[in-house]
């Protein structure tokens, strides 16, 4: 009996490897083989097993490639590389060939102990052919002819390959930083020159380099001791030197890493310049390391030496290993500020003295606008001042005579009767300071002395009665504007650099709204970030377009939105994507009076549990054009909860849970939880999963819930175990980043945004799933970025105004959310353009249709609509010439 076992499990494991096969396209076989080909490989694997190809001239292995395989069934492409012998053709590069004309290849299967195919059961033979030796290719090395090869081979001195710049531009254009987690992600590549890659080999414990940074630090580290200026580290967080980091008190902090992986550092004694541009010099020569400090009007005041580092250990630098990156990232937040050029010179040392000179010409622009500036901020600080003095008189009941000798004269007036006013407070005020004069005289006498974001906010409030006339006064909207944001408004200044760029009823002026933008995205503004994430995309506006770039903009909005999402402001909408064209959505747009939602607020209060979680959703996002009320969406999820709706009970749970519109109440949350999760809902189950882990600290229990949310297809449950993984949080309290990744993709194809931002950043950075690709992280964090709450207010404010028949209004906030990159925005502003062209010819002095109908394509070709727009344009020739796209 036990022969019979034994002799059926082996003819078993026969027919097991009779199942298995691996082989090579159709489409390949019989085709010439030649330096680089591609093949496809067909395979099926039973178990732990391994595929391996070998390619054999002449009996000889010249190449294999090997890979793992585990139960599964699949295709392979794969690249097969040549020697120099068999792919080029002789010259005096290559003088030794082989005149070789076939070539075998044998594919097989191996068990994990076994090393050759020819020890497999499982393989497939393949002859290809290799061309003659004077059909391949010319071989180009990476040299150049020097003057004695010339003479040697009697060929004239012109160079096959490419002079190599050994200067590493990082930042051409100016790039604000807000002190997070957002940063510009750089690699320097290795060079194609074998002699110089040689050199810089050898020289990982001799490092030579310059780095010369121009920047603008406005505050040290926002919410931490230390913040980072540069860093370099790898995808897995791996730190490298060098790394420069500023301290909360102004000091700079240099940190290598010494052979053996020992850190080093050192610290200035000095602080670096605050709120004005200086120029930073970071030079290597082997151990000894030096930085300096350039500022003044010409960049030309030098400090004395800050740091002169001599390295008792001999420093590792490899310029091209890991991650350069300028500002922070998920390991430590970055400085708030500017960096507008960052280049580091390769194997140079300079000193402050021979270092190259920089172009800093379109610095004295922005000096410019901060001097305009400063004169409003000094007007308003006299203002005050004046008006506490004309207080202290009032108060003291004495005379304006009397009070002024007693200031200028140092002596006492015999004048008795006291005046309400005083005459040298009477003068009157100029135009644009009239309004907020009067406010601020009222305010100091009321006993509250205003500070510059007040004033800043009071005048932007002007704004709305300003764009609710139909014939509003842009140029008055300037000056309100331009005031504002010198008081520190973030909401006038990137209103303004909109109105700038477009040349939107005022001059335009393309250089002043970039600087307004970076002004405004130091300060975590949405729309300033967004706007310069999508300049930096597509390349708009005289911005260079760089993905990197871009990415760091991005990816500081998408970590605010997760935030703006989560705290539910009352102003907040969610972010409506409709079209001026889509007459059904703009049907279903209503308001607080409207008649399509008196009917939905009828049916609901008659028990139509649709009718109720219709209402609910709108009231709790603030959709259609309703405005936000979190107490009216709460009562009714309790009326839904309380009928048994599952969805309602949920959604109560959450408001309970977070407080949201009622008091928070955790004991009522979990119990209404509770009872969805018993009919199977997964948001309840996952909801469950966060107070497991995060309140309870069960994660056994946290597990299980996820799974079972995530096996329903929820894209939060896989999150949730993707940050497990990610953070170590298992029951083993394993690290496995390769694990995370899949549950994230899981999560971020299904529209989770915590989970896109994490797959953004790893797309950035490279992982082991994942080549980096700048464009394709872009693509993630603009994803992210454009689900922001601003986003909907901007184009809820466009669709109000339009409805309400206030076009040049409407152009206005179409204008803002287009500067934002919201494909819908541009398709719905160059509409309105297209349609009102009498008010288009007053307000634009910017092309308006046929430029934003093609961001409109560039940010979605897959979009028919404004392609549609341009073939009727065409068609109908309303105007004499068509951008070719």
């Amino acid at each position: 009996m036990i022969k019979l076992i034994v002799f059926g499990l082996f003819t078993f494991g026969l027919a097991l490897d009779s199942i298995e096969y691996v082989k090579f396209g159709a489409s390949k076989k019989g085709t010439t083989l030649k330096h680089l080909s591609t093949f496809q490989l067909d395979y099926f694997c039973i178990g732990e097993k391994f595929i391996k190809i070998e390619l054999y001239v002449y009996k000889t292995l010249i190449w294999h490639n090997t890979w793992s395989c585990s139960n599964e069934k699949g295709s392979r492409s794969i690249v097969v590389p040549l020697p120099k012998v068999l792919a080029y053709k002789p010259s005096q590069h290559n003088r030794i060939y082989w005149t070789s004309s076939k070539c075998n290849f044998e594919l097989c299967i191996l068990h994990p102990k076994l090393q050759r195919c020819s020890y497999s059961k499982v393989k497939t033979e393949e002859s290809f052919s290799i061309p003659p030796p004077y059909q391949r290719k010319q071989y180009h090395p990476n040299l150049c002819f020097t003057p004695f090869q010339e003479i040697l081979y009697n060929k004239p001195f012109r160079p096959i390959c490419k002079l190599e710049a050994e200067v590493f531009k990082a930042i051409k254009y100016p790039v604000a930083f807000n002190g997070e987690r957002g940063g510009v992600v750089r690699v320097l590549p290795n060079y194609n020159s074998k002699i110089l890659e040689k050199k810089r080999l050898s020289t990982f414990t001799k490092p030579k380099f310059t780095l010369d940074i121009l920047l603008y630090v406005d505050q040290y580290c926002k919410n931490s001791d230390v913040c980072s200026l540069i860093q370099r580290h790898t995808w897995d967080d791996r730190v490298a030197s060098f790394l420069i980091y500023i301290l909360r008190t102004g000091q700079l902090r240099i940190q290598v890493v010494a052979q053996g992986g020992i850190p080093a550092w050192a610290e200035t004694s000095f602080t670096i310049p605050l709120q004005t541009w200086f120029r930073l010099i970071l030079s290597a020569d082997n151990n000894l390391w030096n930085m300096q400090i350039l500022h003044g009007k010409n960049l030309n005041v030098k400090e004395k030496t800050l740091i002169q580092l001599t390295m008792e250990r001999p420093v590792h630098y490899d310029d091209s290993f890991g991650l350069l990156v300028f500002g922070g990232s998920e390991i430590i937040n970055s400085f708030t500020g500017i960096i507008a050029m960052a280049t580091i010179y390769r194997r140079k040392y300079y000193s402050a003295k021979t270092i190259p000179d920089i172009d800093s010409k379109w610095l004295y622009e922005m000096k410019d606008e901060s001097t305009i500036c400063n004169s409003y901020i000094n007007w308003f600080e006299n203002r005050v001042w004046r008006a506490k003095l004309t207080l202290e008189a009032i108060n003291r009941k004495r005379s304006c005579n009397r009070f002024m000798n007693e200031i200028f004269f140092g002596k006492k007036s015999s004048f008795k009767r006291a005046k309400k006013t005083c005459a040298a407070w009477k003068q009157p005020e100029k135009e644009k300071f009239k309004l907020l004069g009067l406010k601020v005289r009222k305010s100091v006498f009321r006993g509250h002395i205003p500070t510059l974001i007040e004033a800043g906010r009071l005048l932007y409030r002007n704004v709305t009665d300003v764009l609710n006339n139909p014939n509003p006064d842009f140029g008055k909207l300037e000056r309100i504007l331009e005031e504002s944001s010198c008081y520190g408004n973030n909401n006038a200044t990137a209103l303004l650099a909109a109105m700038l760029n477009n040349g939107f009823g005022i001059r335009m002026q393309e250089r002043k709204s970039g600087g307004l933008l970076l002004k405004c995205a130091m300060k975590s503004h949405r729309s300033c970030l967004q706007s310069l994430g999508a300049k930096h995309n597509l390349g708009l506006d005289s911005f260079p377009q760089d993905y990197e770039i871009s990415y760091n903009y991005y990816k500081a909005l998408a970590d605010i939105t997760g935030q703006d999402r989560l705290e539910h402001h009352q102003e907040g909408v969610v972010a409506e994507k409709i079209r001026l064209t889509d007459e059904v959505q703009l049907k279903l747009q209503t308001d607080d009076q409207g008649d399509l939602w008196n009917w939905i607020t009828h049916q609901a209060s008659h028990g139509v549990n649709s009718a109720r979680e219709h209402a609910s959703r709108l009231l709790f996002w603030g959709a259609q054009g309703i405005r936000r009320n979190l107490q009216a969406a709460v009562n009714y999820y309790r009326e839904g909860a309380e009928q048994g709706n599952t969805i309602a009970q949920y959604d109560y749970g959450i408001a309970l849970l977070k407080g949201h519109g009622t008091e928070k109440n955790e004991t009522a949350a979990i119990h209404q939880l509770s009872k969805a999760a018993s009919k199977g809902n997964p948001n309840a189950l996952n909801a469950l999963g966060w107070h497991a882990l995060e309140v309870e600290g069960d994660i056994a229990k946290a597990t299980k819930l996820f799974e079972r949310a995530m096996g329903r297809g929820l894209a939060d449950a896989a999150h949730n175990l993707g940050h497990m993984y990610m953070e170590g949080r298992t029951i083993n309290k394993e690290i496995d980043k390769v694990k995370a990744f899949d549950y994230f993709s899981f999560a971020a194809v299904r529209g989770q945004l915590d989970s896109a931002i994490v797959i953004a950043m790893f797309n950035i950075r490279g992982h082991p799933k994942a080549v980096r690709n700048p464009e394709l992280a872009v693509t993630w964090a603009r994803y992210v970025s454009e689900e922001n709450p601003i986003q909907g207010t901007l184009m809820a404010n466009g669709l109000k105004a339009y409805r309400h028949g206030n076009i040049p209004s409407a152009l206005l906030w179409y204008s803002l959310a287009a500067e934002s990159g919201i494909e819908v925005a541009n398709f719905n502003l160059a509409w309105l353009c297209e349609n009102y062209e009498q008010y288009t010819r007053i307000y634009f002095h910017k092309e308006c249709v046929f430029r934003n109908y093609e961001i409109s394509i560039k940010r979605d070709k897959s979009n028919a609509d404004p392609y549609g727009q341009l073939l009727q344009l065409y068609l109908l020739s309303k105007y004499k010439y068509i951008y070719i796209l």
